[in-house]
């Protein structure tokens, strides 16, 4: 048991004689030798050699070739013990959050402003896509309309040489199949052209307008205006059972 005891103690003195002789003498013979402004404090001297301050501690600098030096709560004296850190129920810490409140404010503000006009952007761009594609739609069914009544014309044109004889029934079938595939034609430039004046009133918002809808009278529940659907629809006509002989 005691030759355990013993072992401790002397691994004990060991460790003190290294860690807080040996090791802290190295150190301090090393930082002399080596770094021996570093080591005494990095202090510097007035014009007649005594110690005005070291370049680790802020100090006040006035002069326009220095930087603003760092913040001090005791004036910059290096004798003087002080906090910096600001109570909860300090003007000065309740005036920062405040100046921060206000800052978070104006960018969520300028983000929005920036939004709004991204929008406003987006809103003049789909306005005159719009313009142009009712533009363009318009056109197609004018040149539509022409190409069906030029159509038309040939047809009757053909049918009237066919009763004098001058025409054949092959060129009337297809008189009748160009002025068809016009009549066609027509049909769907007429479709997209509505399709192009809806697009257009849901870009200028005006789609409630134009179909005479009042937001008034949807929340209300009660129109005002008379429908145009019939009061009553027409019954149709009973599906034919199988094997009943008309």
């Amino acid at each position: 048991m005691s030759r355990y005891i013993s072992k401790s103690l002397w691994l004990l003195t060991f460790s003190v004689v290294i860690c807080c002789l040996i090791y802290p003498l190295a150190l301090w013979a090393i930082g002399q030798t080596l770094f021996p402004f570093e080591a005494n404090g990095s202090m510097l001297t007035g014009p007649d050699g005594k110690p005005v301050g070291s370049r680790l501690i802020a100090q006040p600098f006035t002069k326009d070739e220095y930087f603003q030096p760092r913040p001090s709560a005791a004036s910059y004296d290096g004798s003087a013990s002080a906090s910096s850190a600001l109570a909860a129920s300090n003007y000065m810490l309740r005036n920062r959050v405040a100046q921060a409140d206000y800052v978070a404010d104006q960018l969520l503000l300028r983000q929005s402003q920036l939004q709004f006009q991204k929008s406003m952007a987006q809103v003049r761009v789909d306005v005159k896509n719009a313009v142009i594609g009712l533009q363009q739609a318009r056109a197609r069914y004018e040149t539509a309309v022409a190409t069906r009544s030029l159509g038309q014309q040939t047809l009757e044109a053909e049918q009237n040489r066919f009763r004098f004889g001058e025409s054949t029934i092959a060129t009337v079938v297809q008189a009748q199949r160009d002025l068809a595939a016009d009549q066609s034609a027509e049909v769907q430039s007429m479709a997209n052209y509505t399709h192009a004046k809806i697009n257009f009133d849901q870009s200028v918002g005006r789609t409630l307008s134009v179909n005479n809808v009042s937001m008034e009278e949807a929340m209300s529940g009660h129109v005002s205006r008379e429908s145009i659907l019939p009061a009553t629809l027409p019954t149709p006509p009973p599906a034919p059972v199988p094997g009943e002989k008309k």
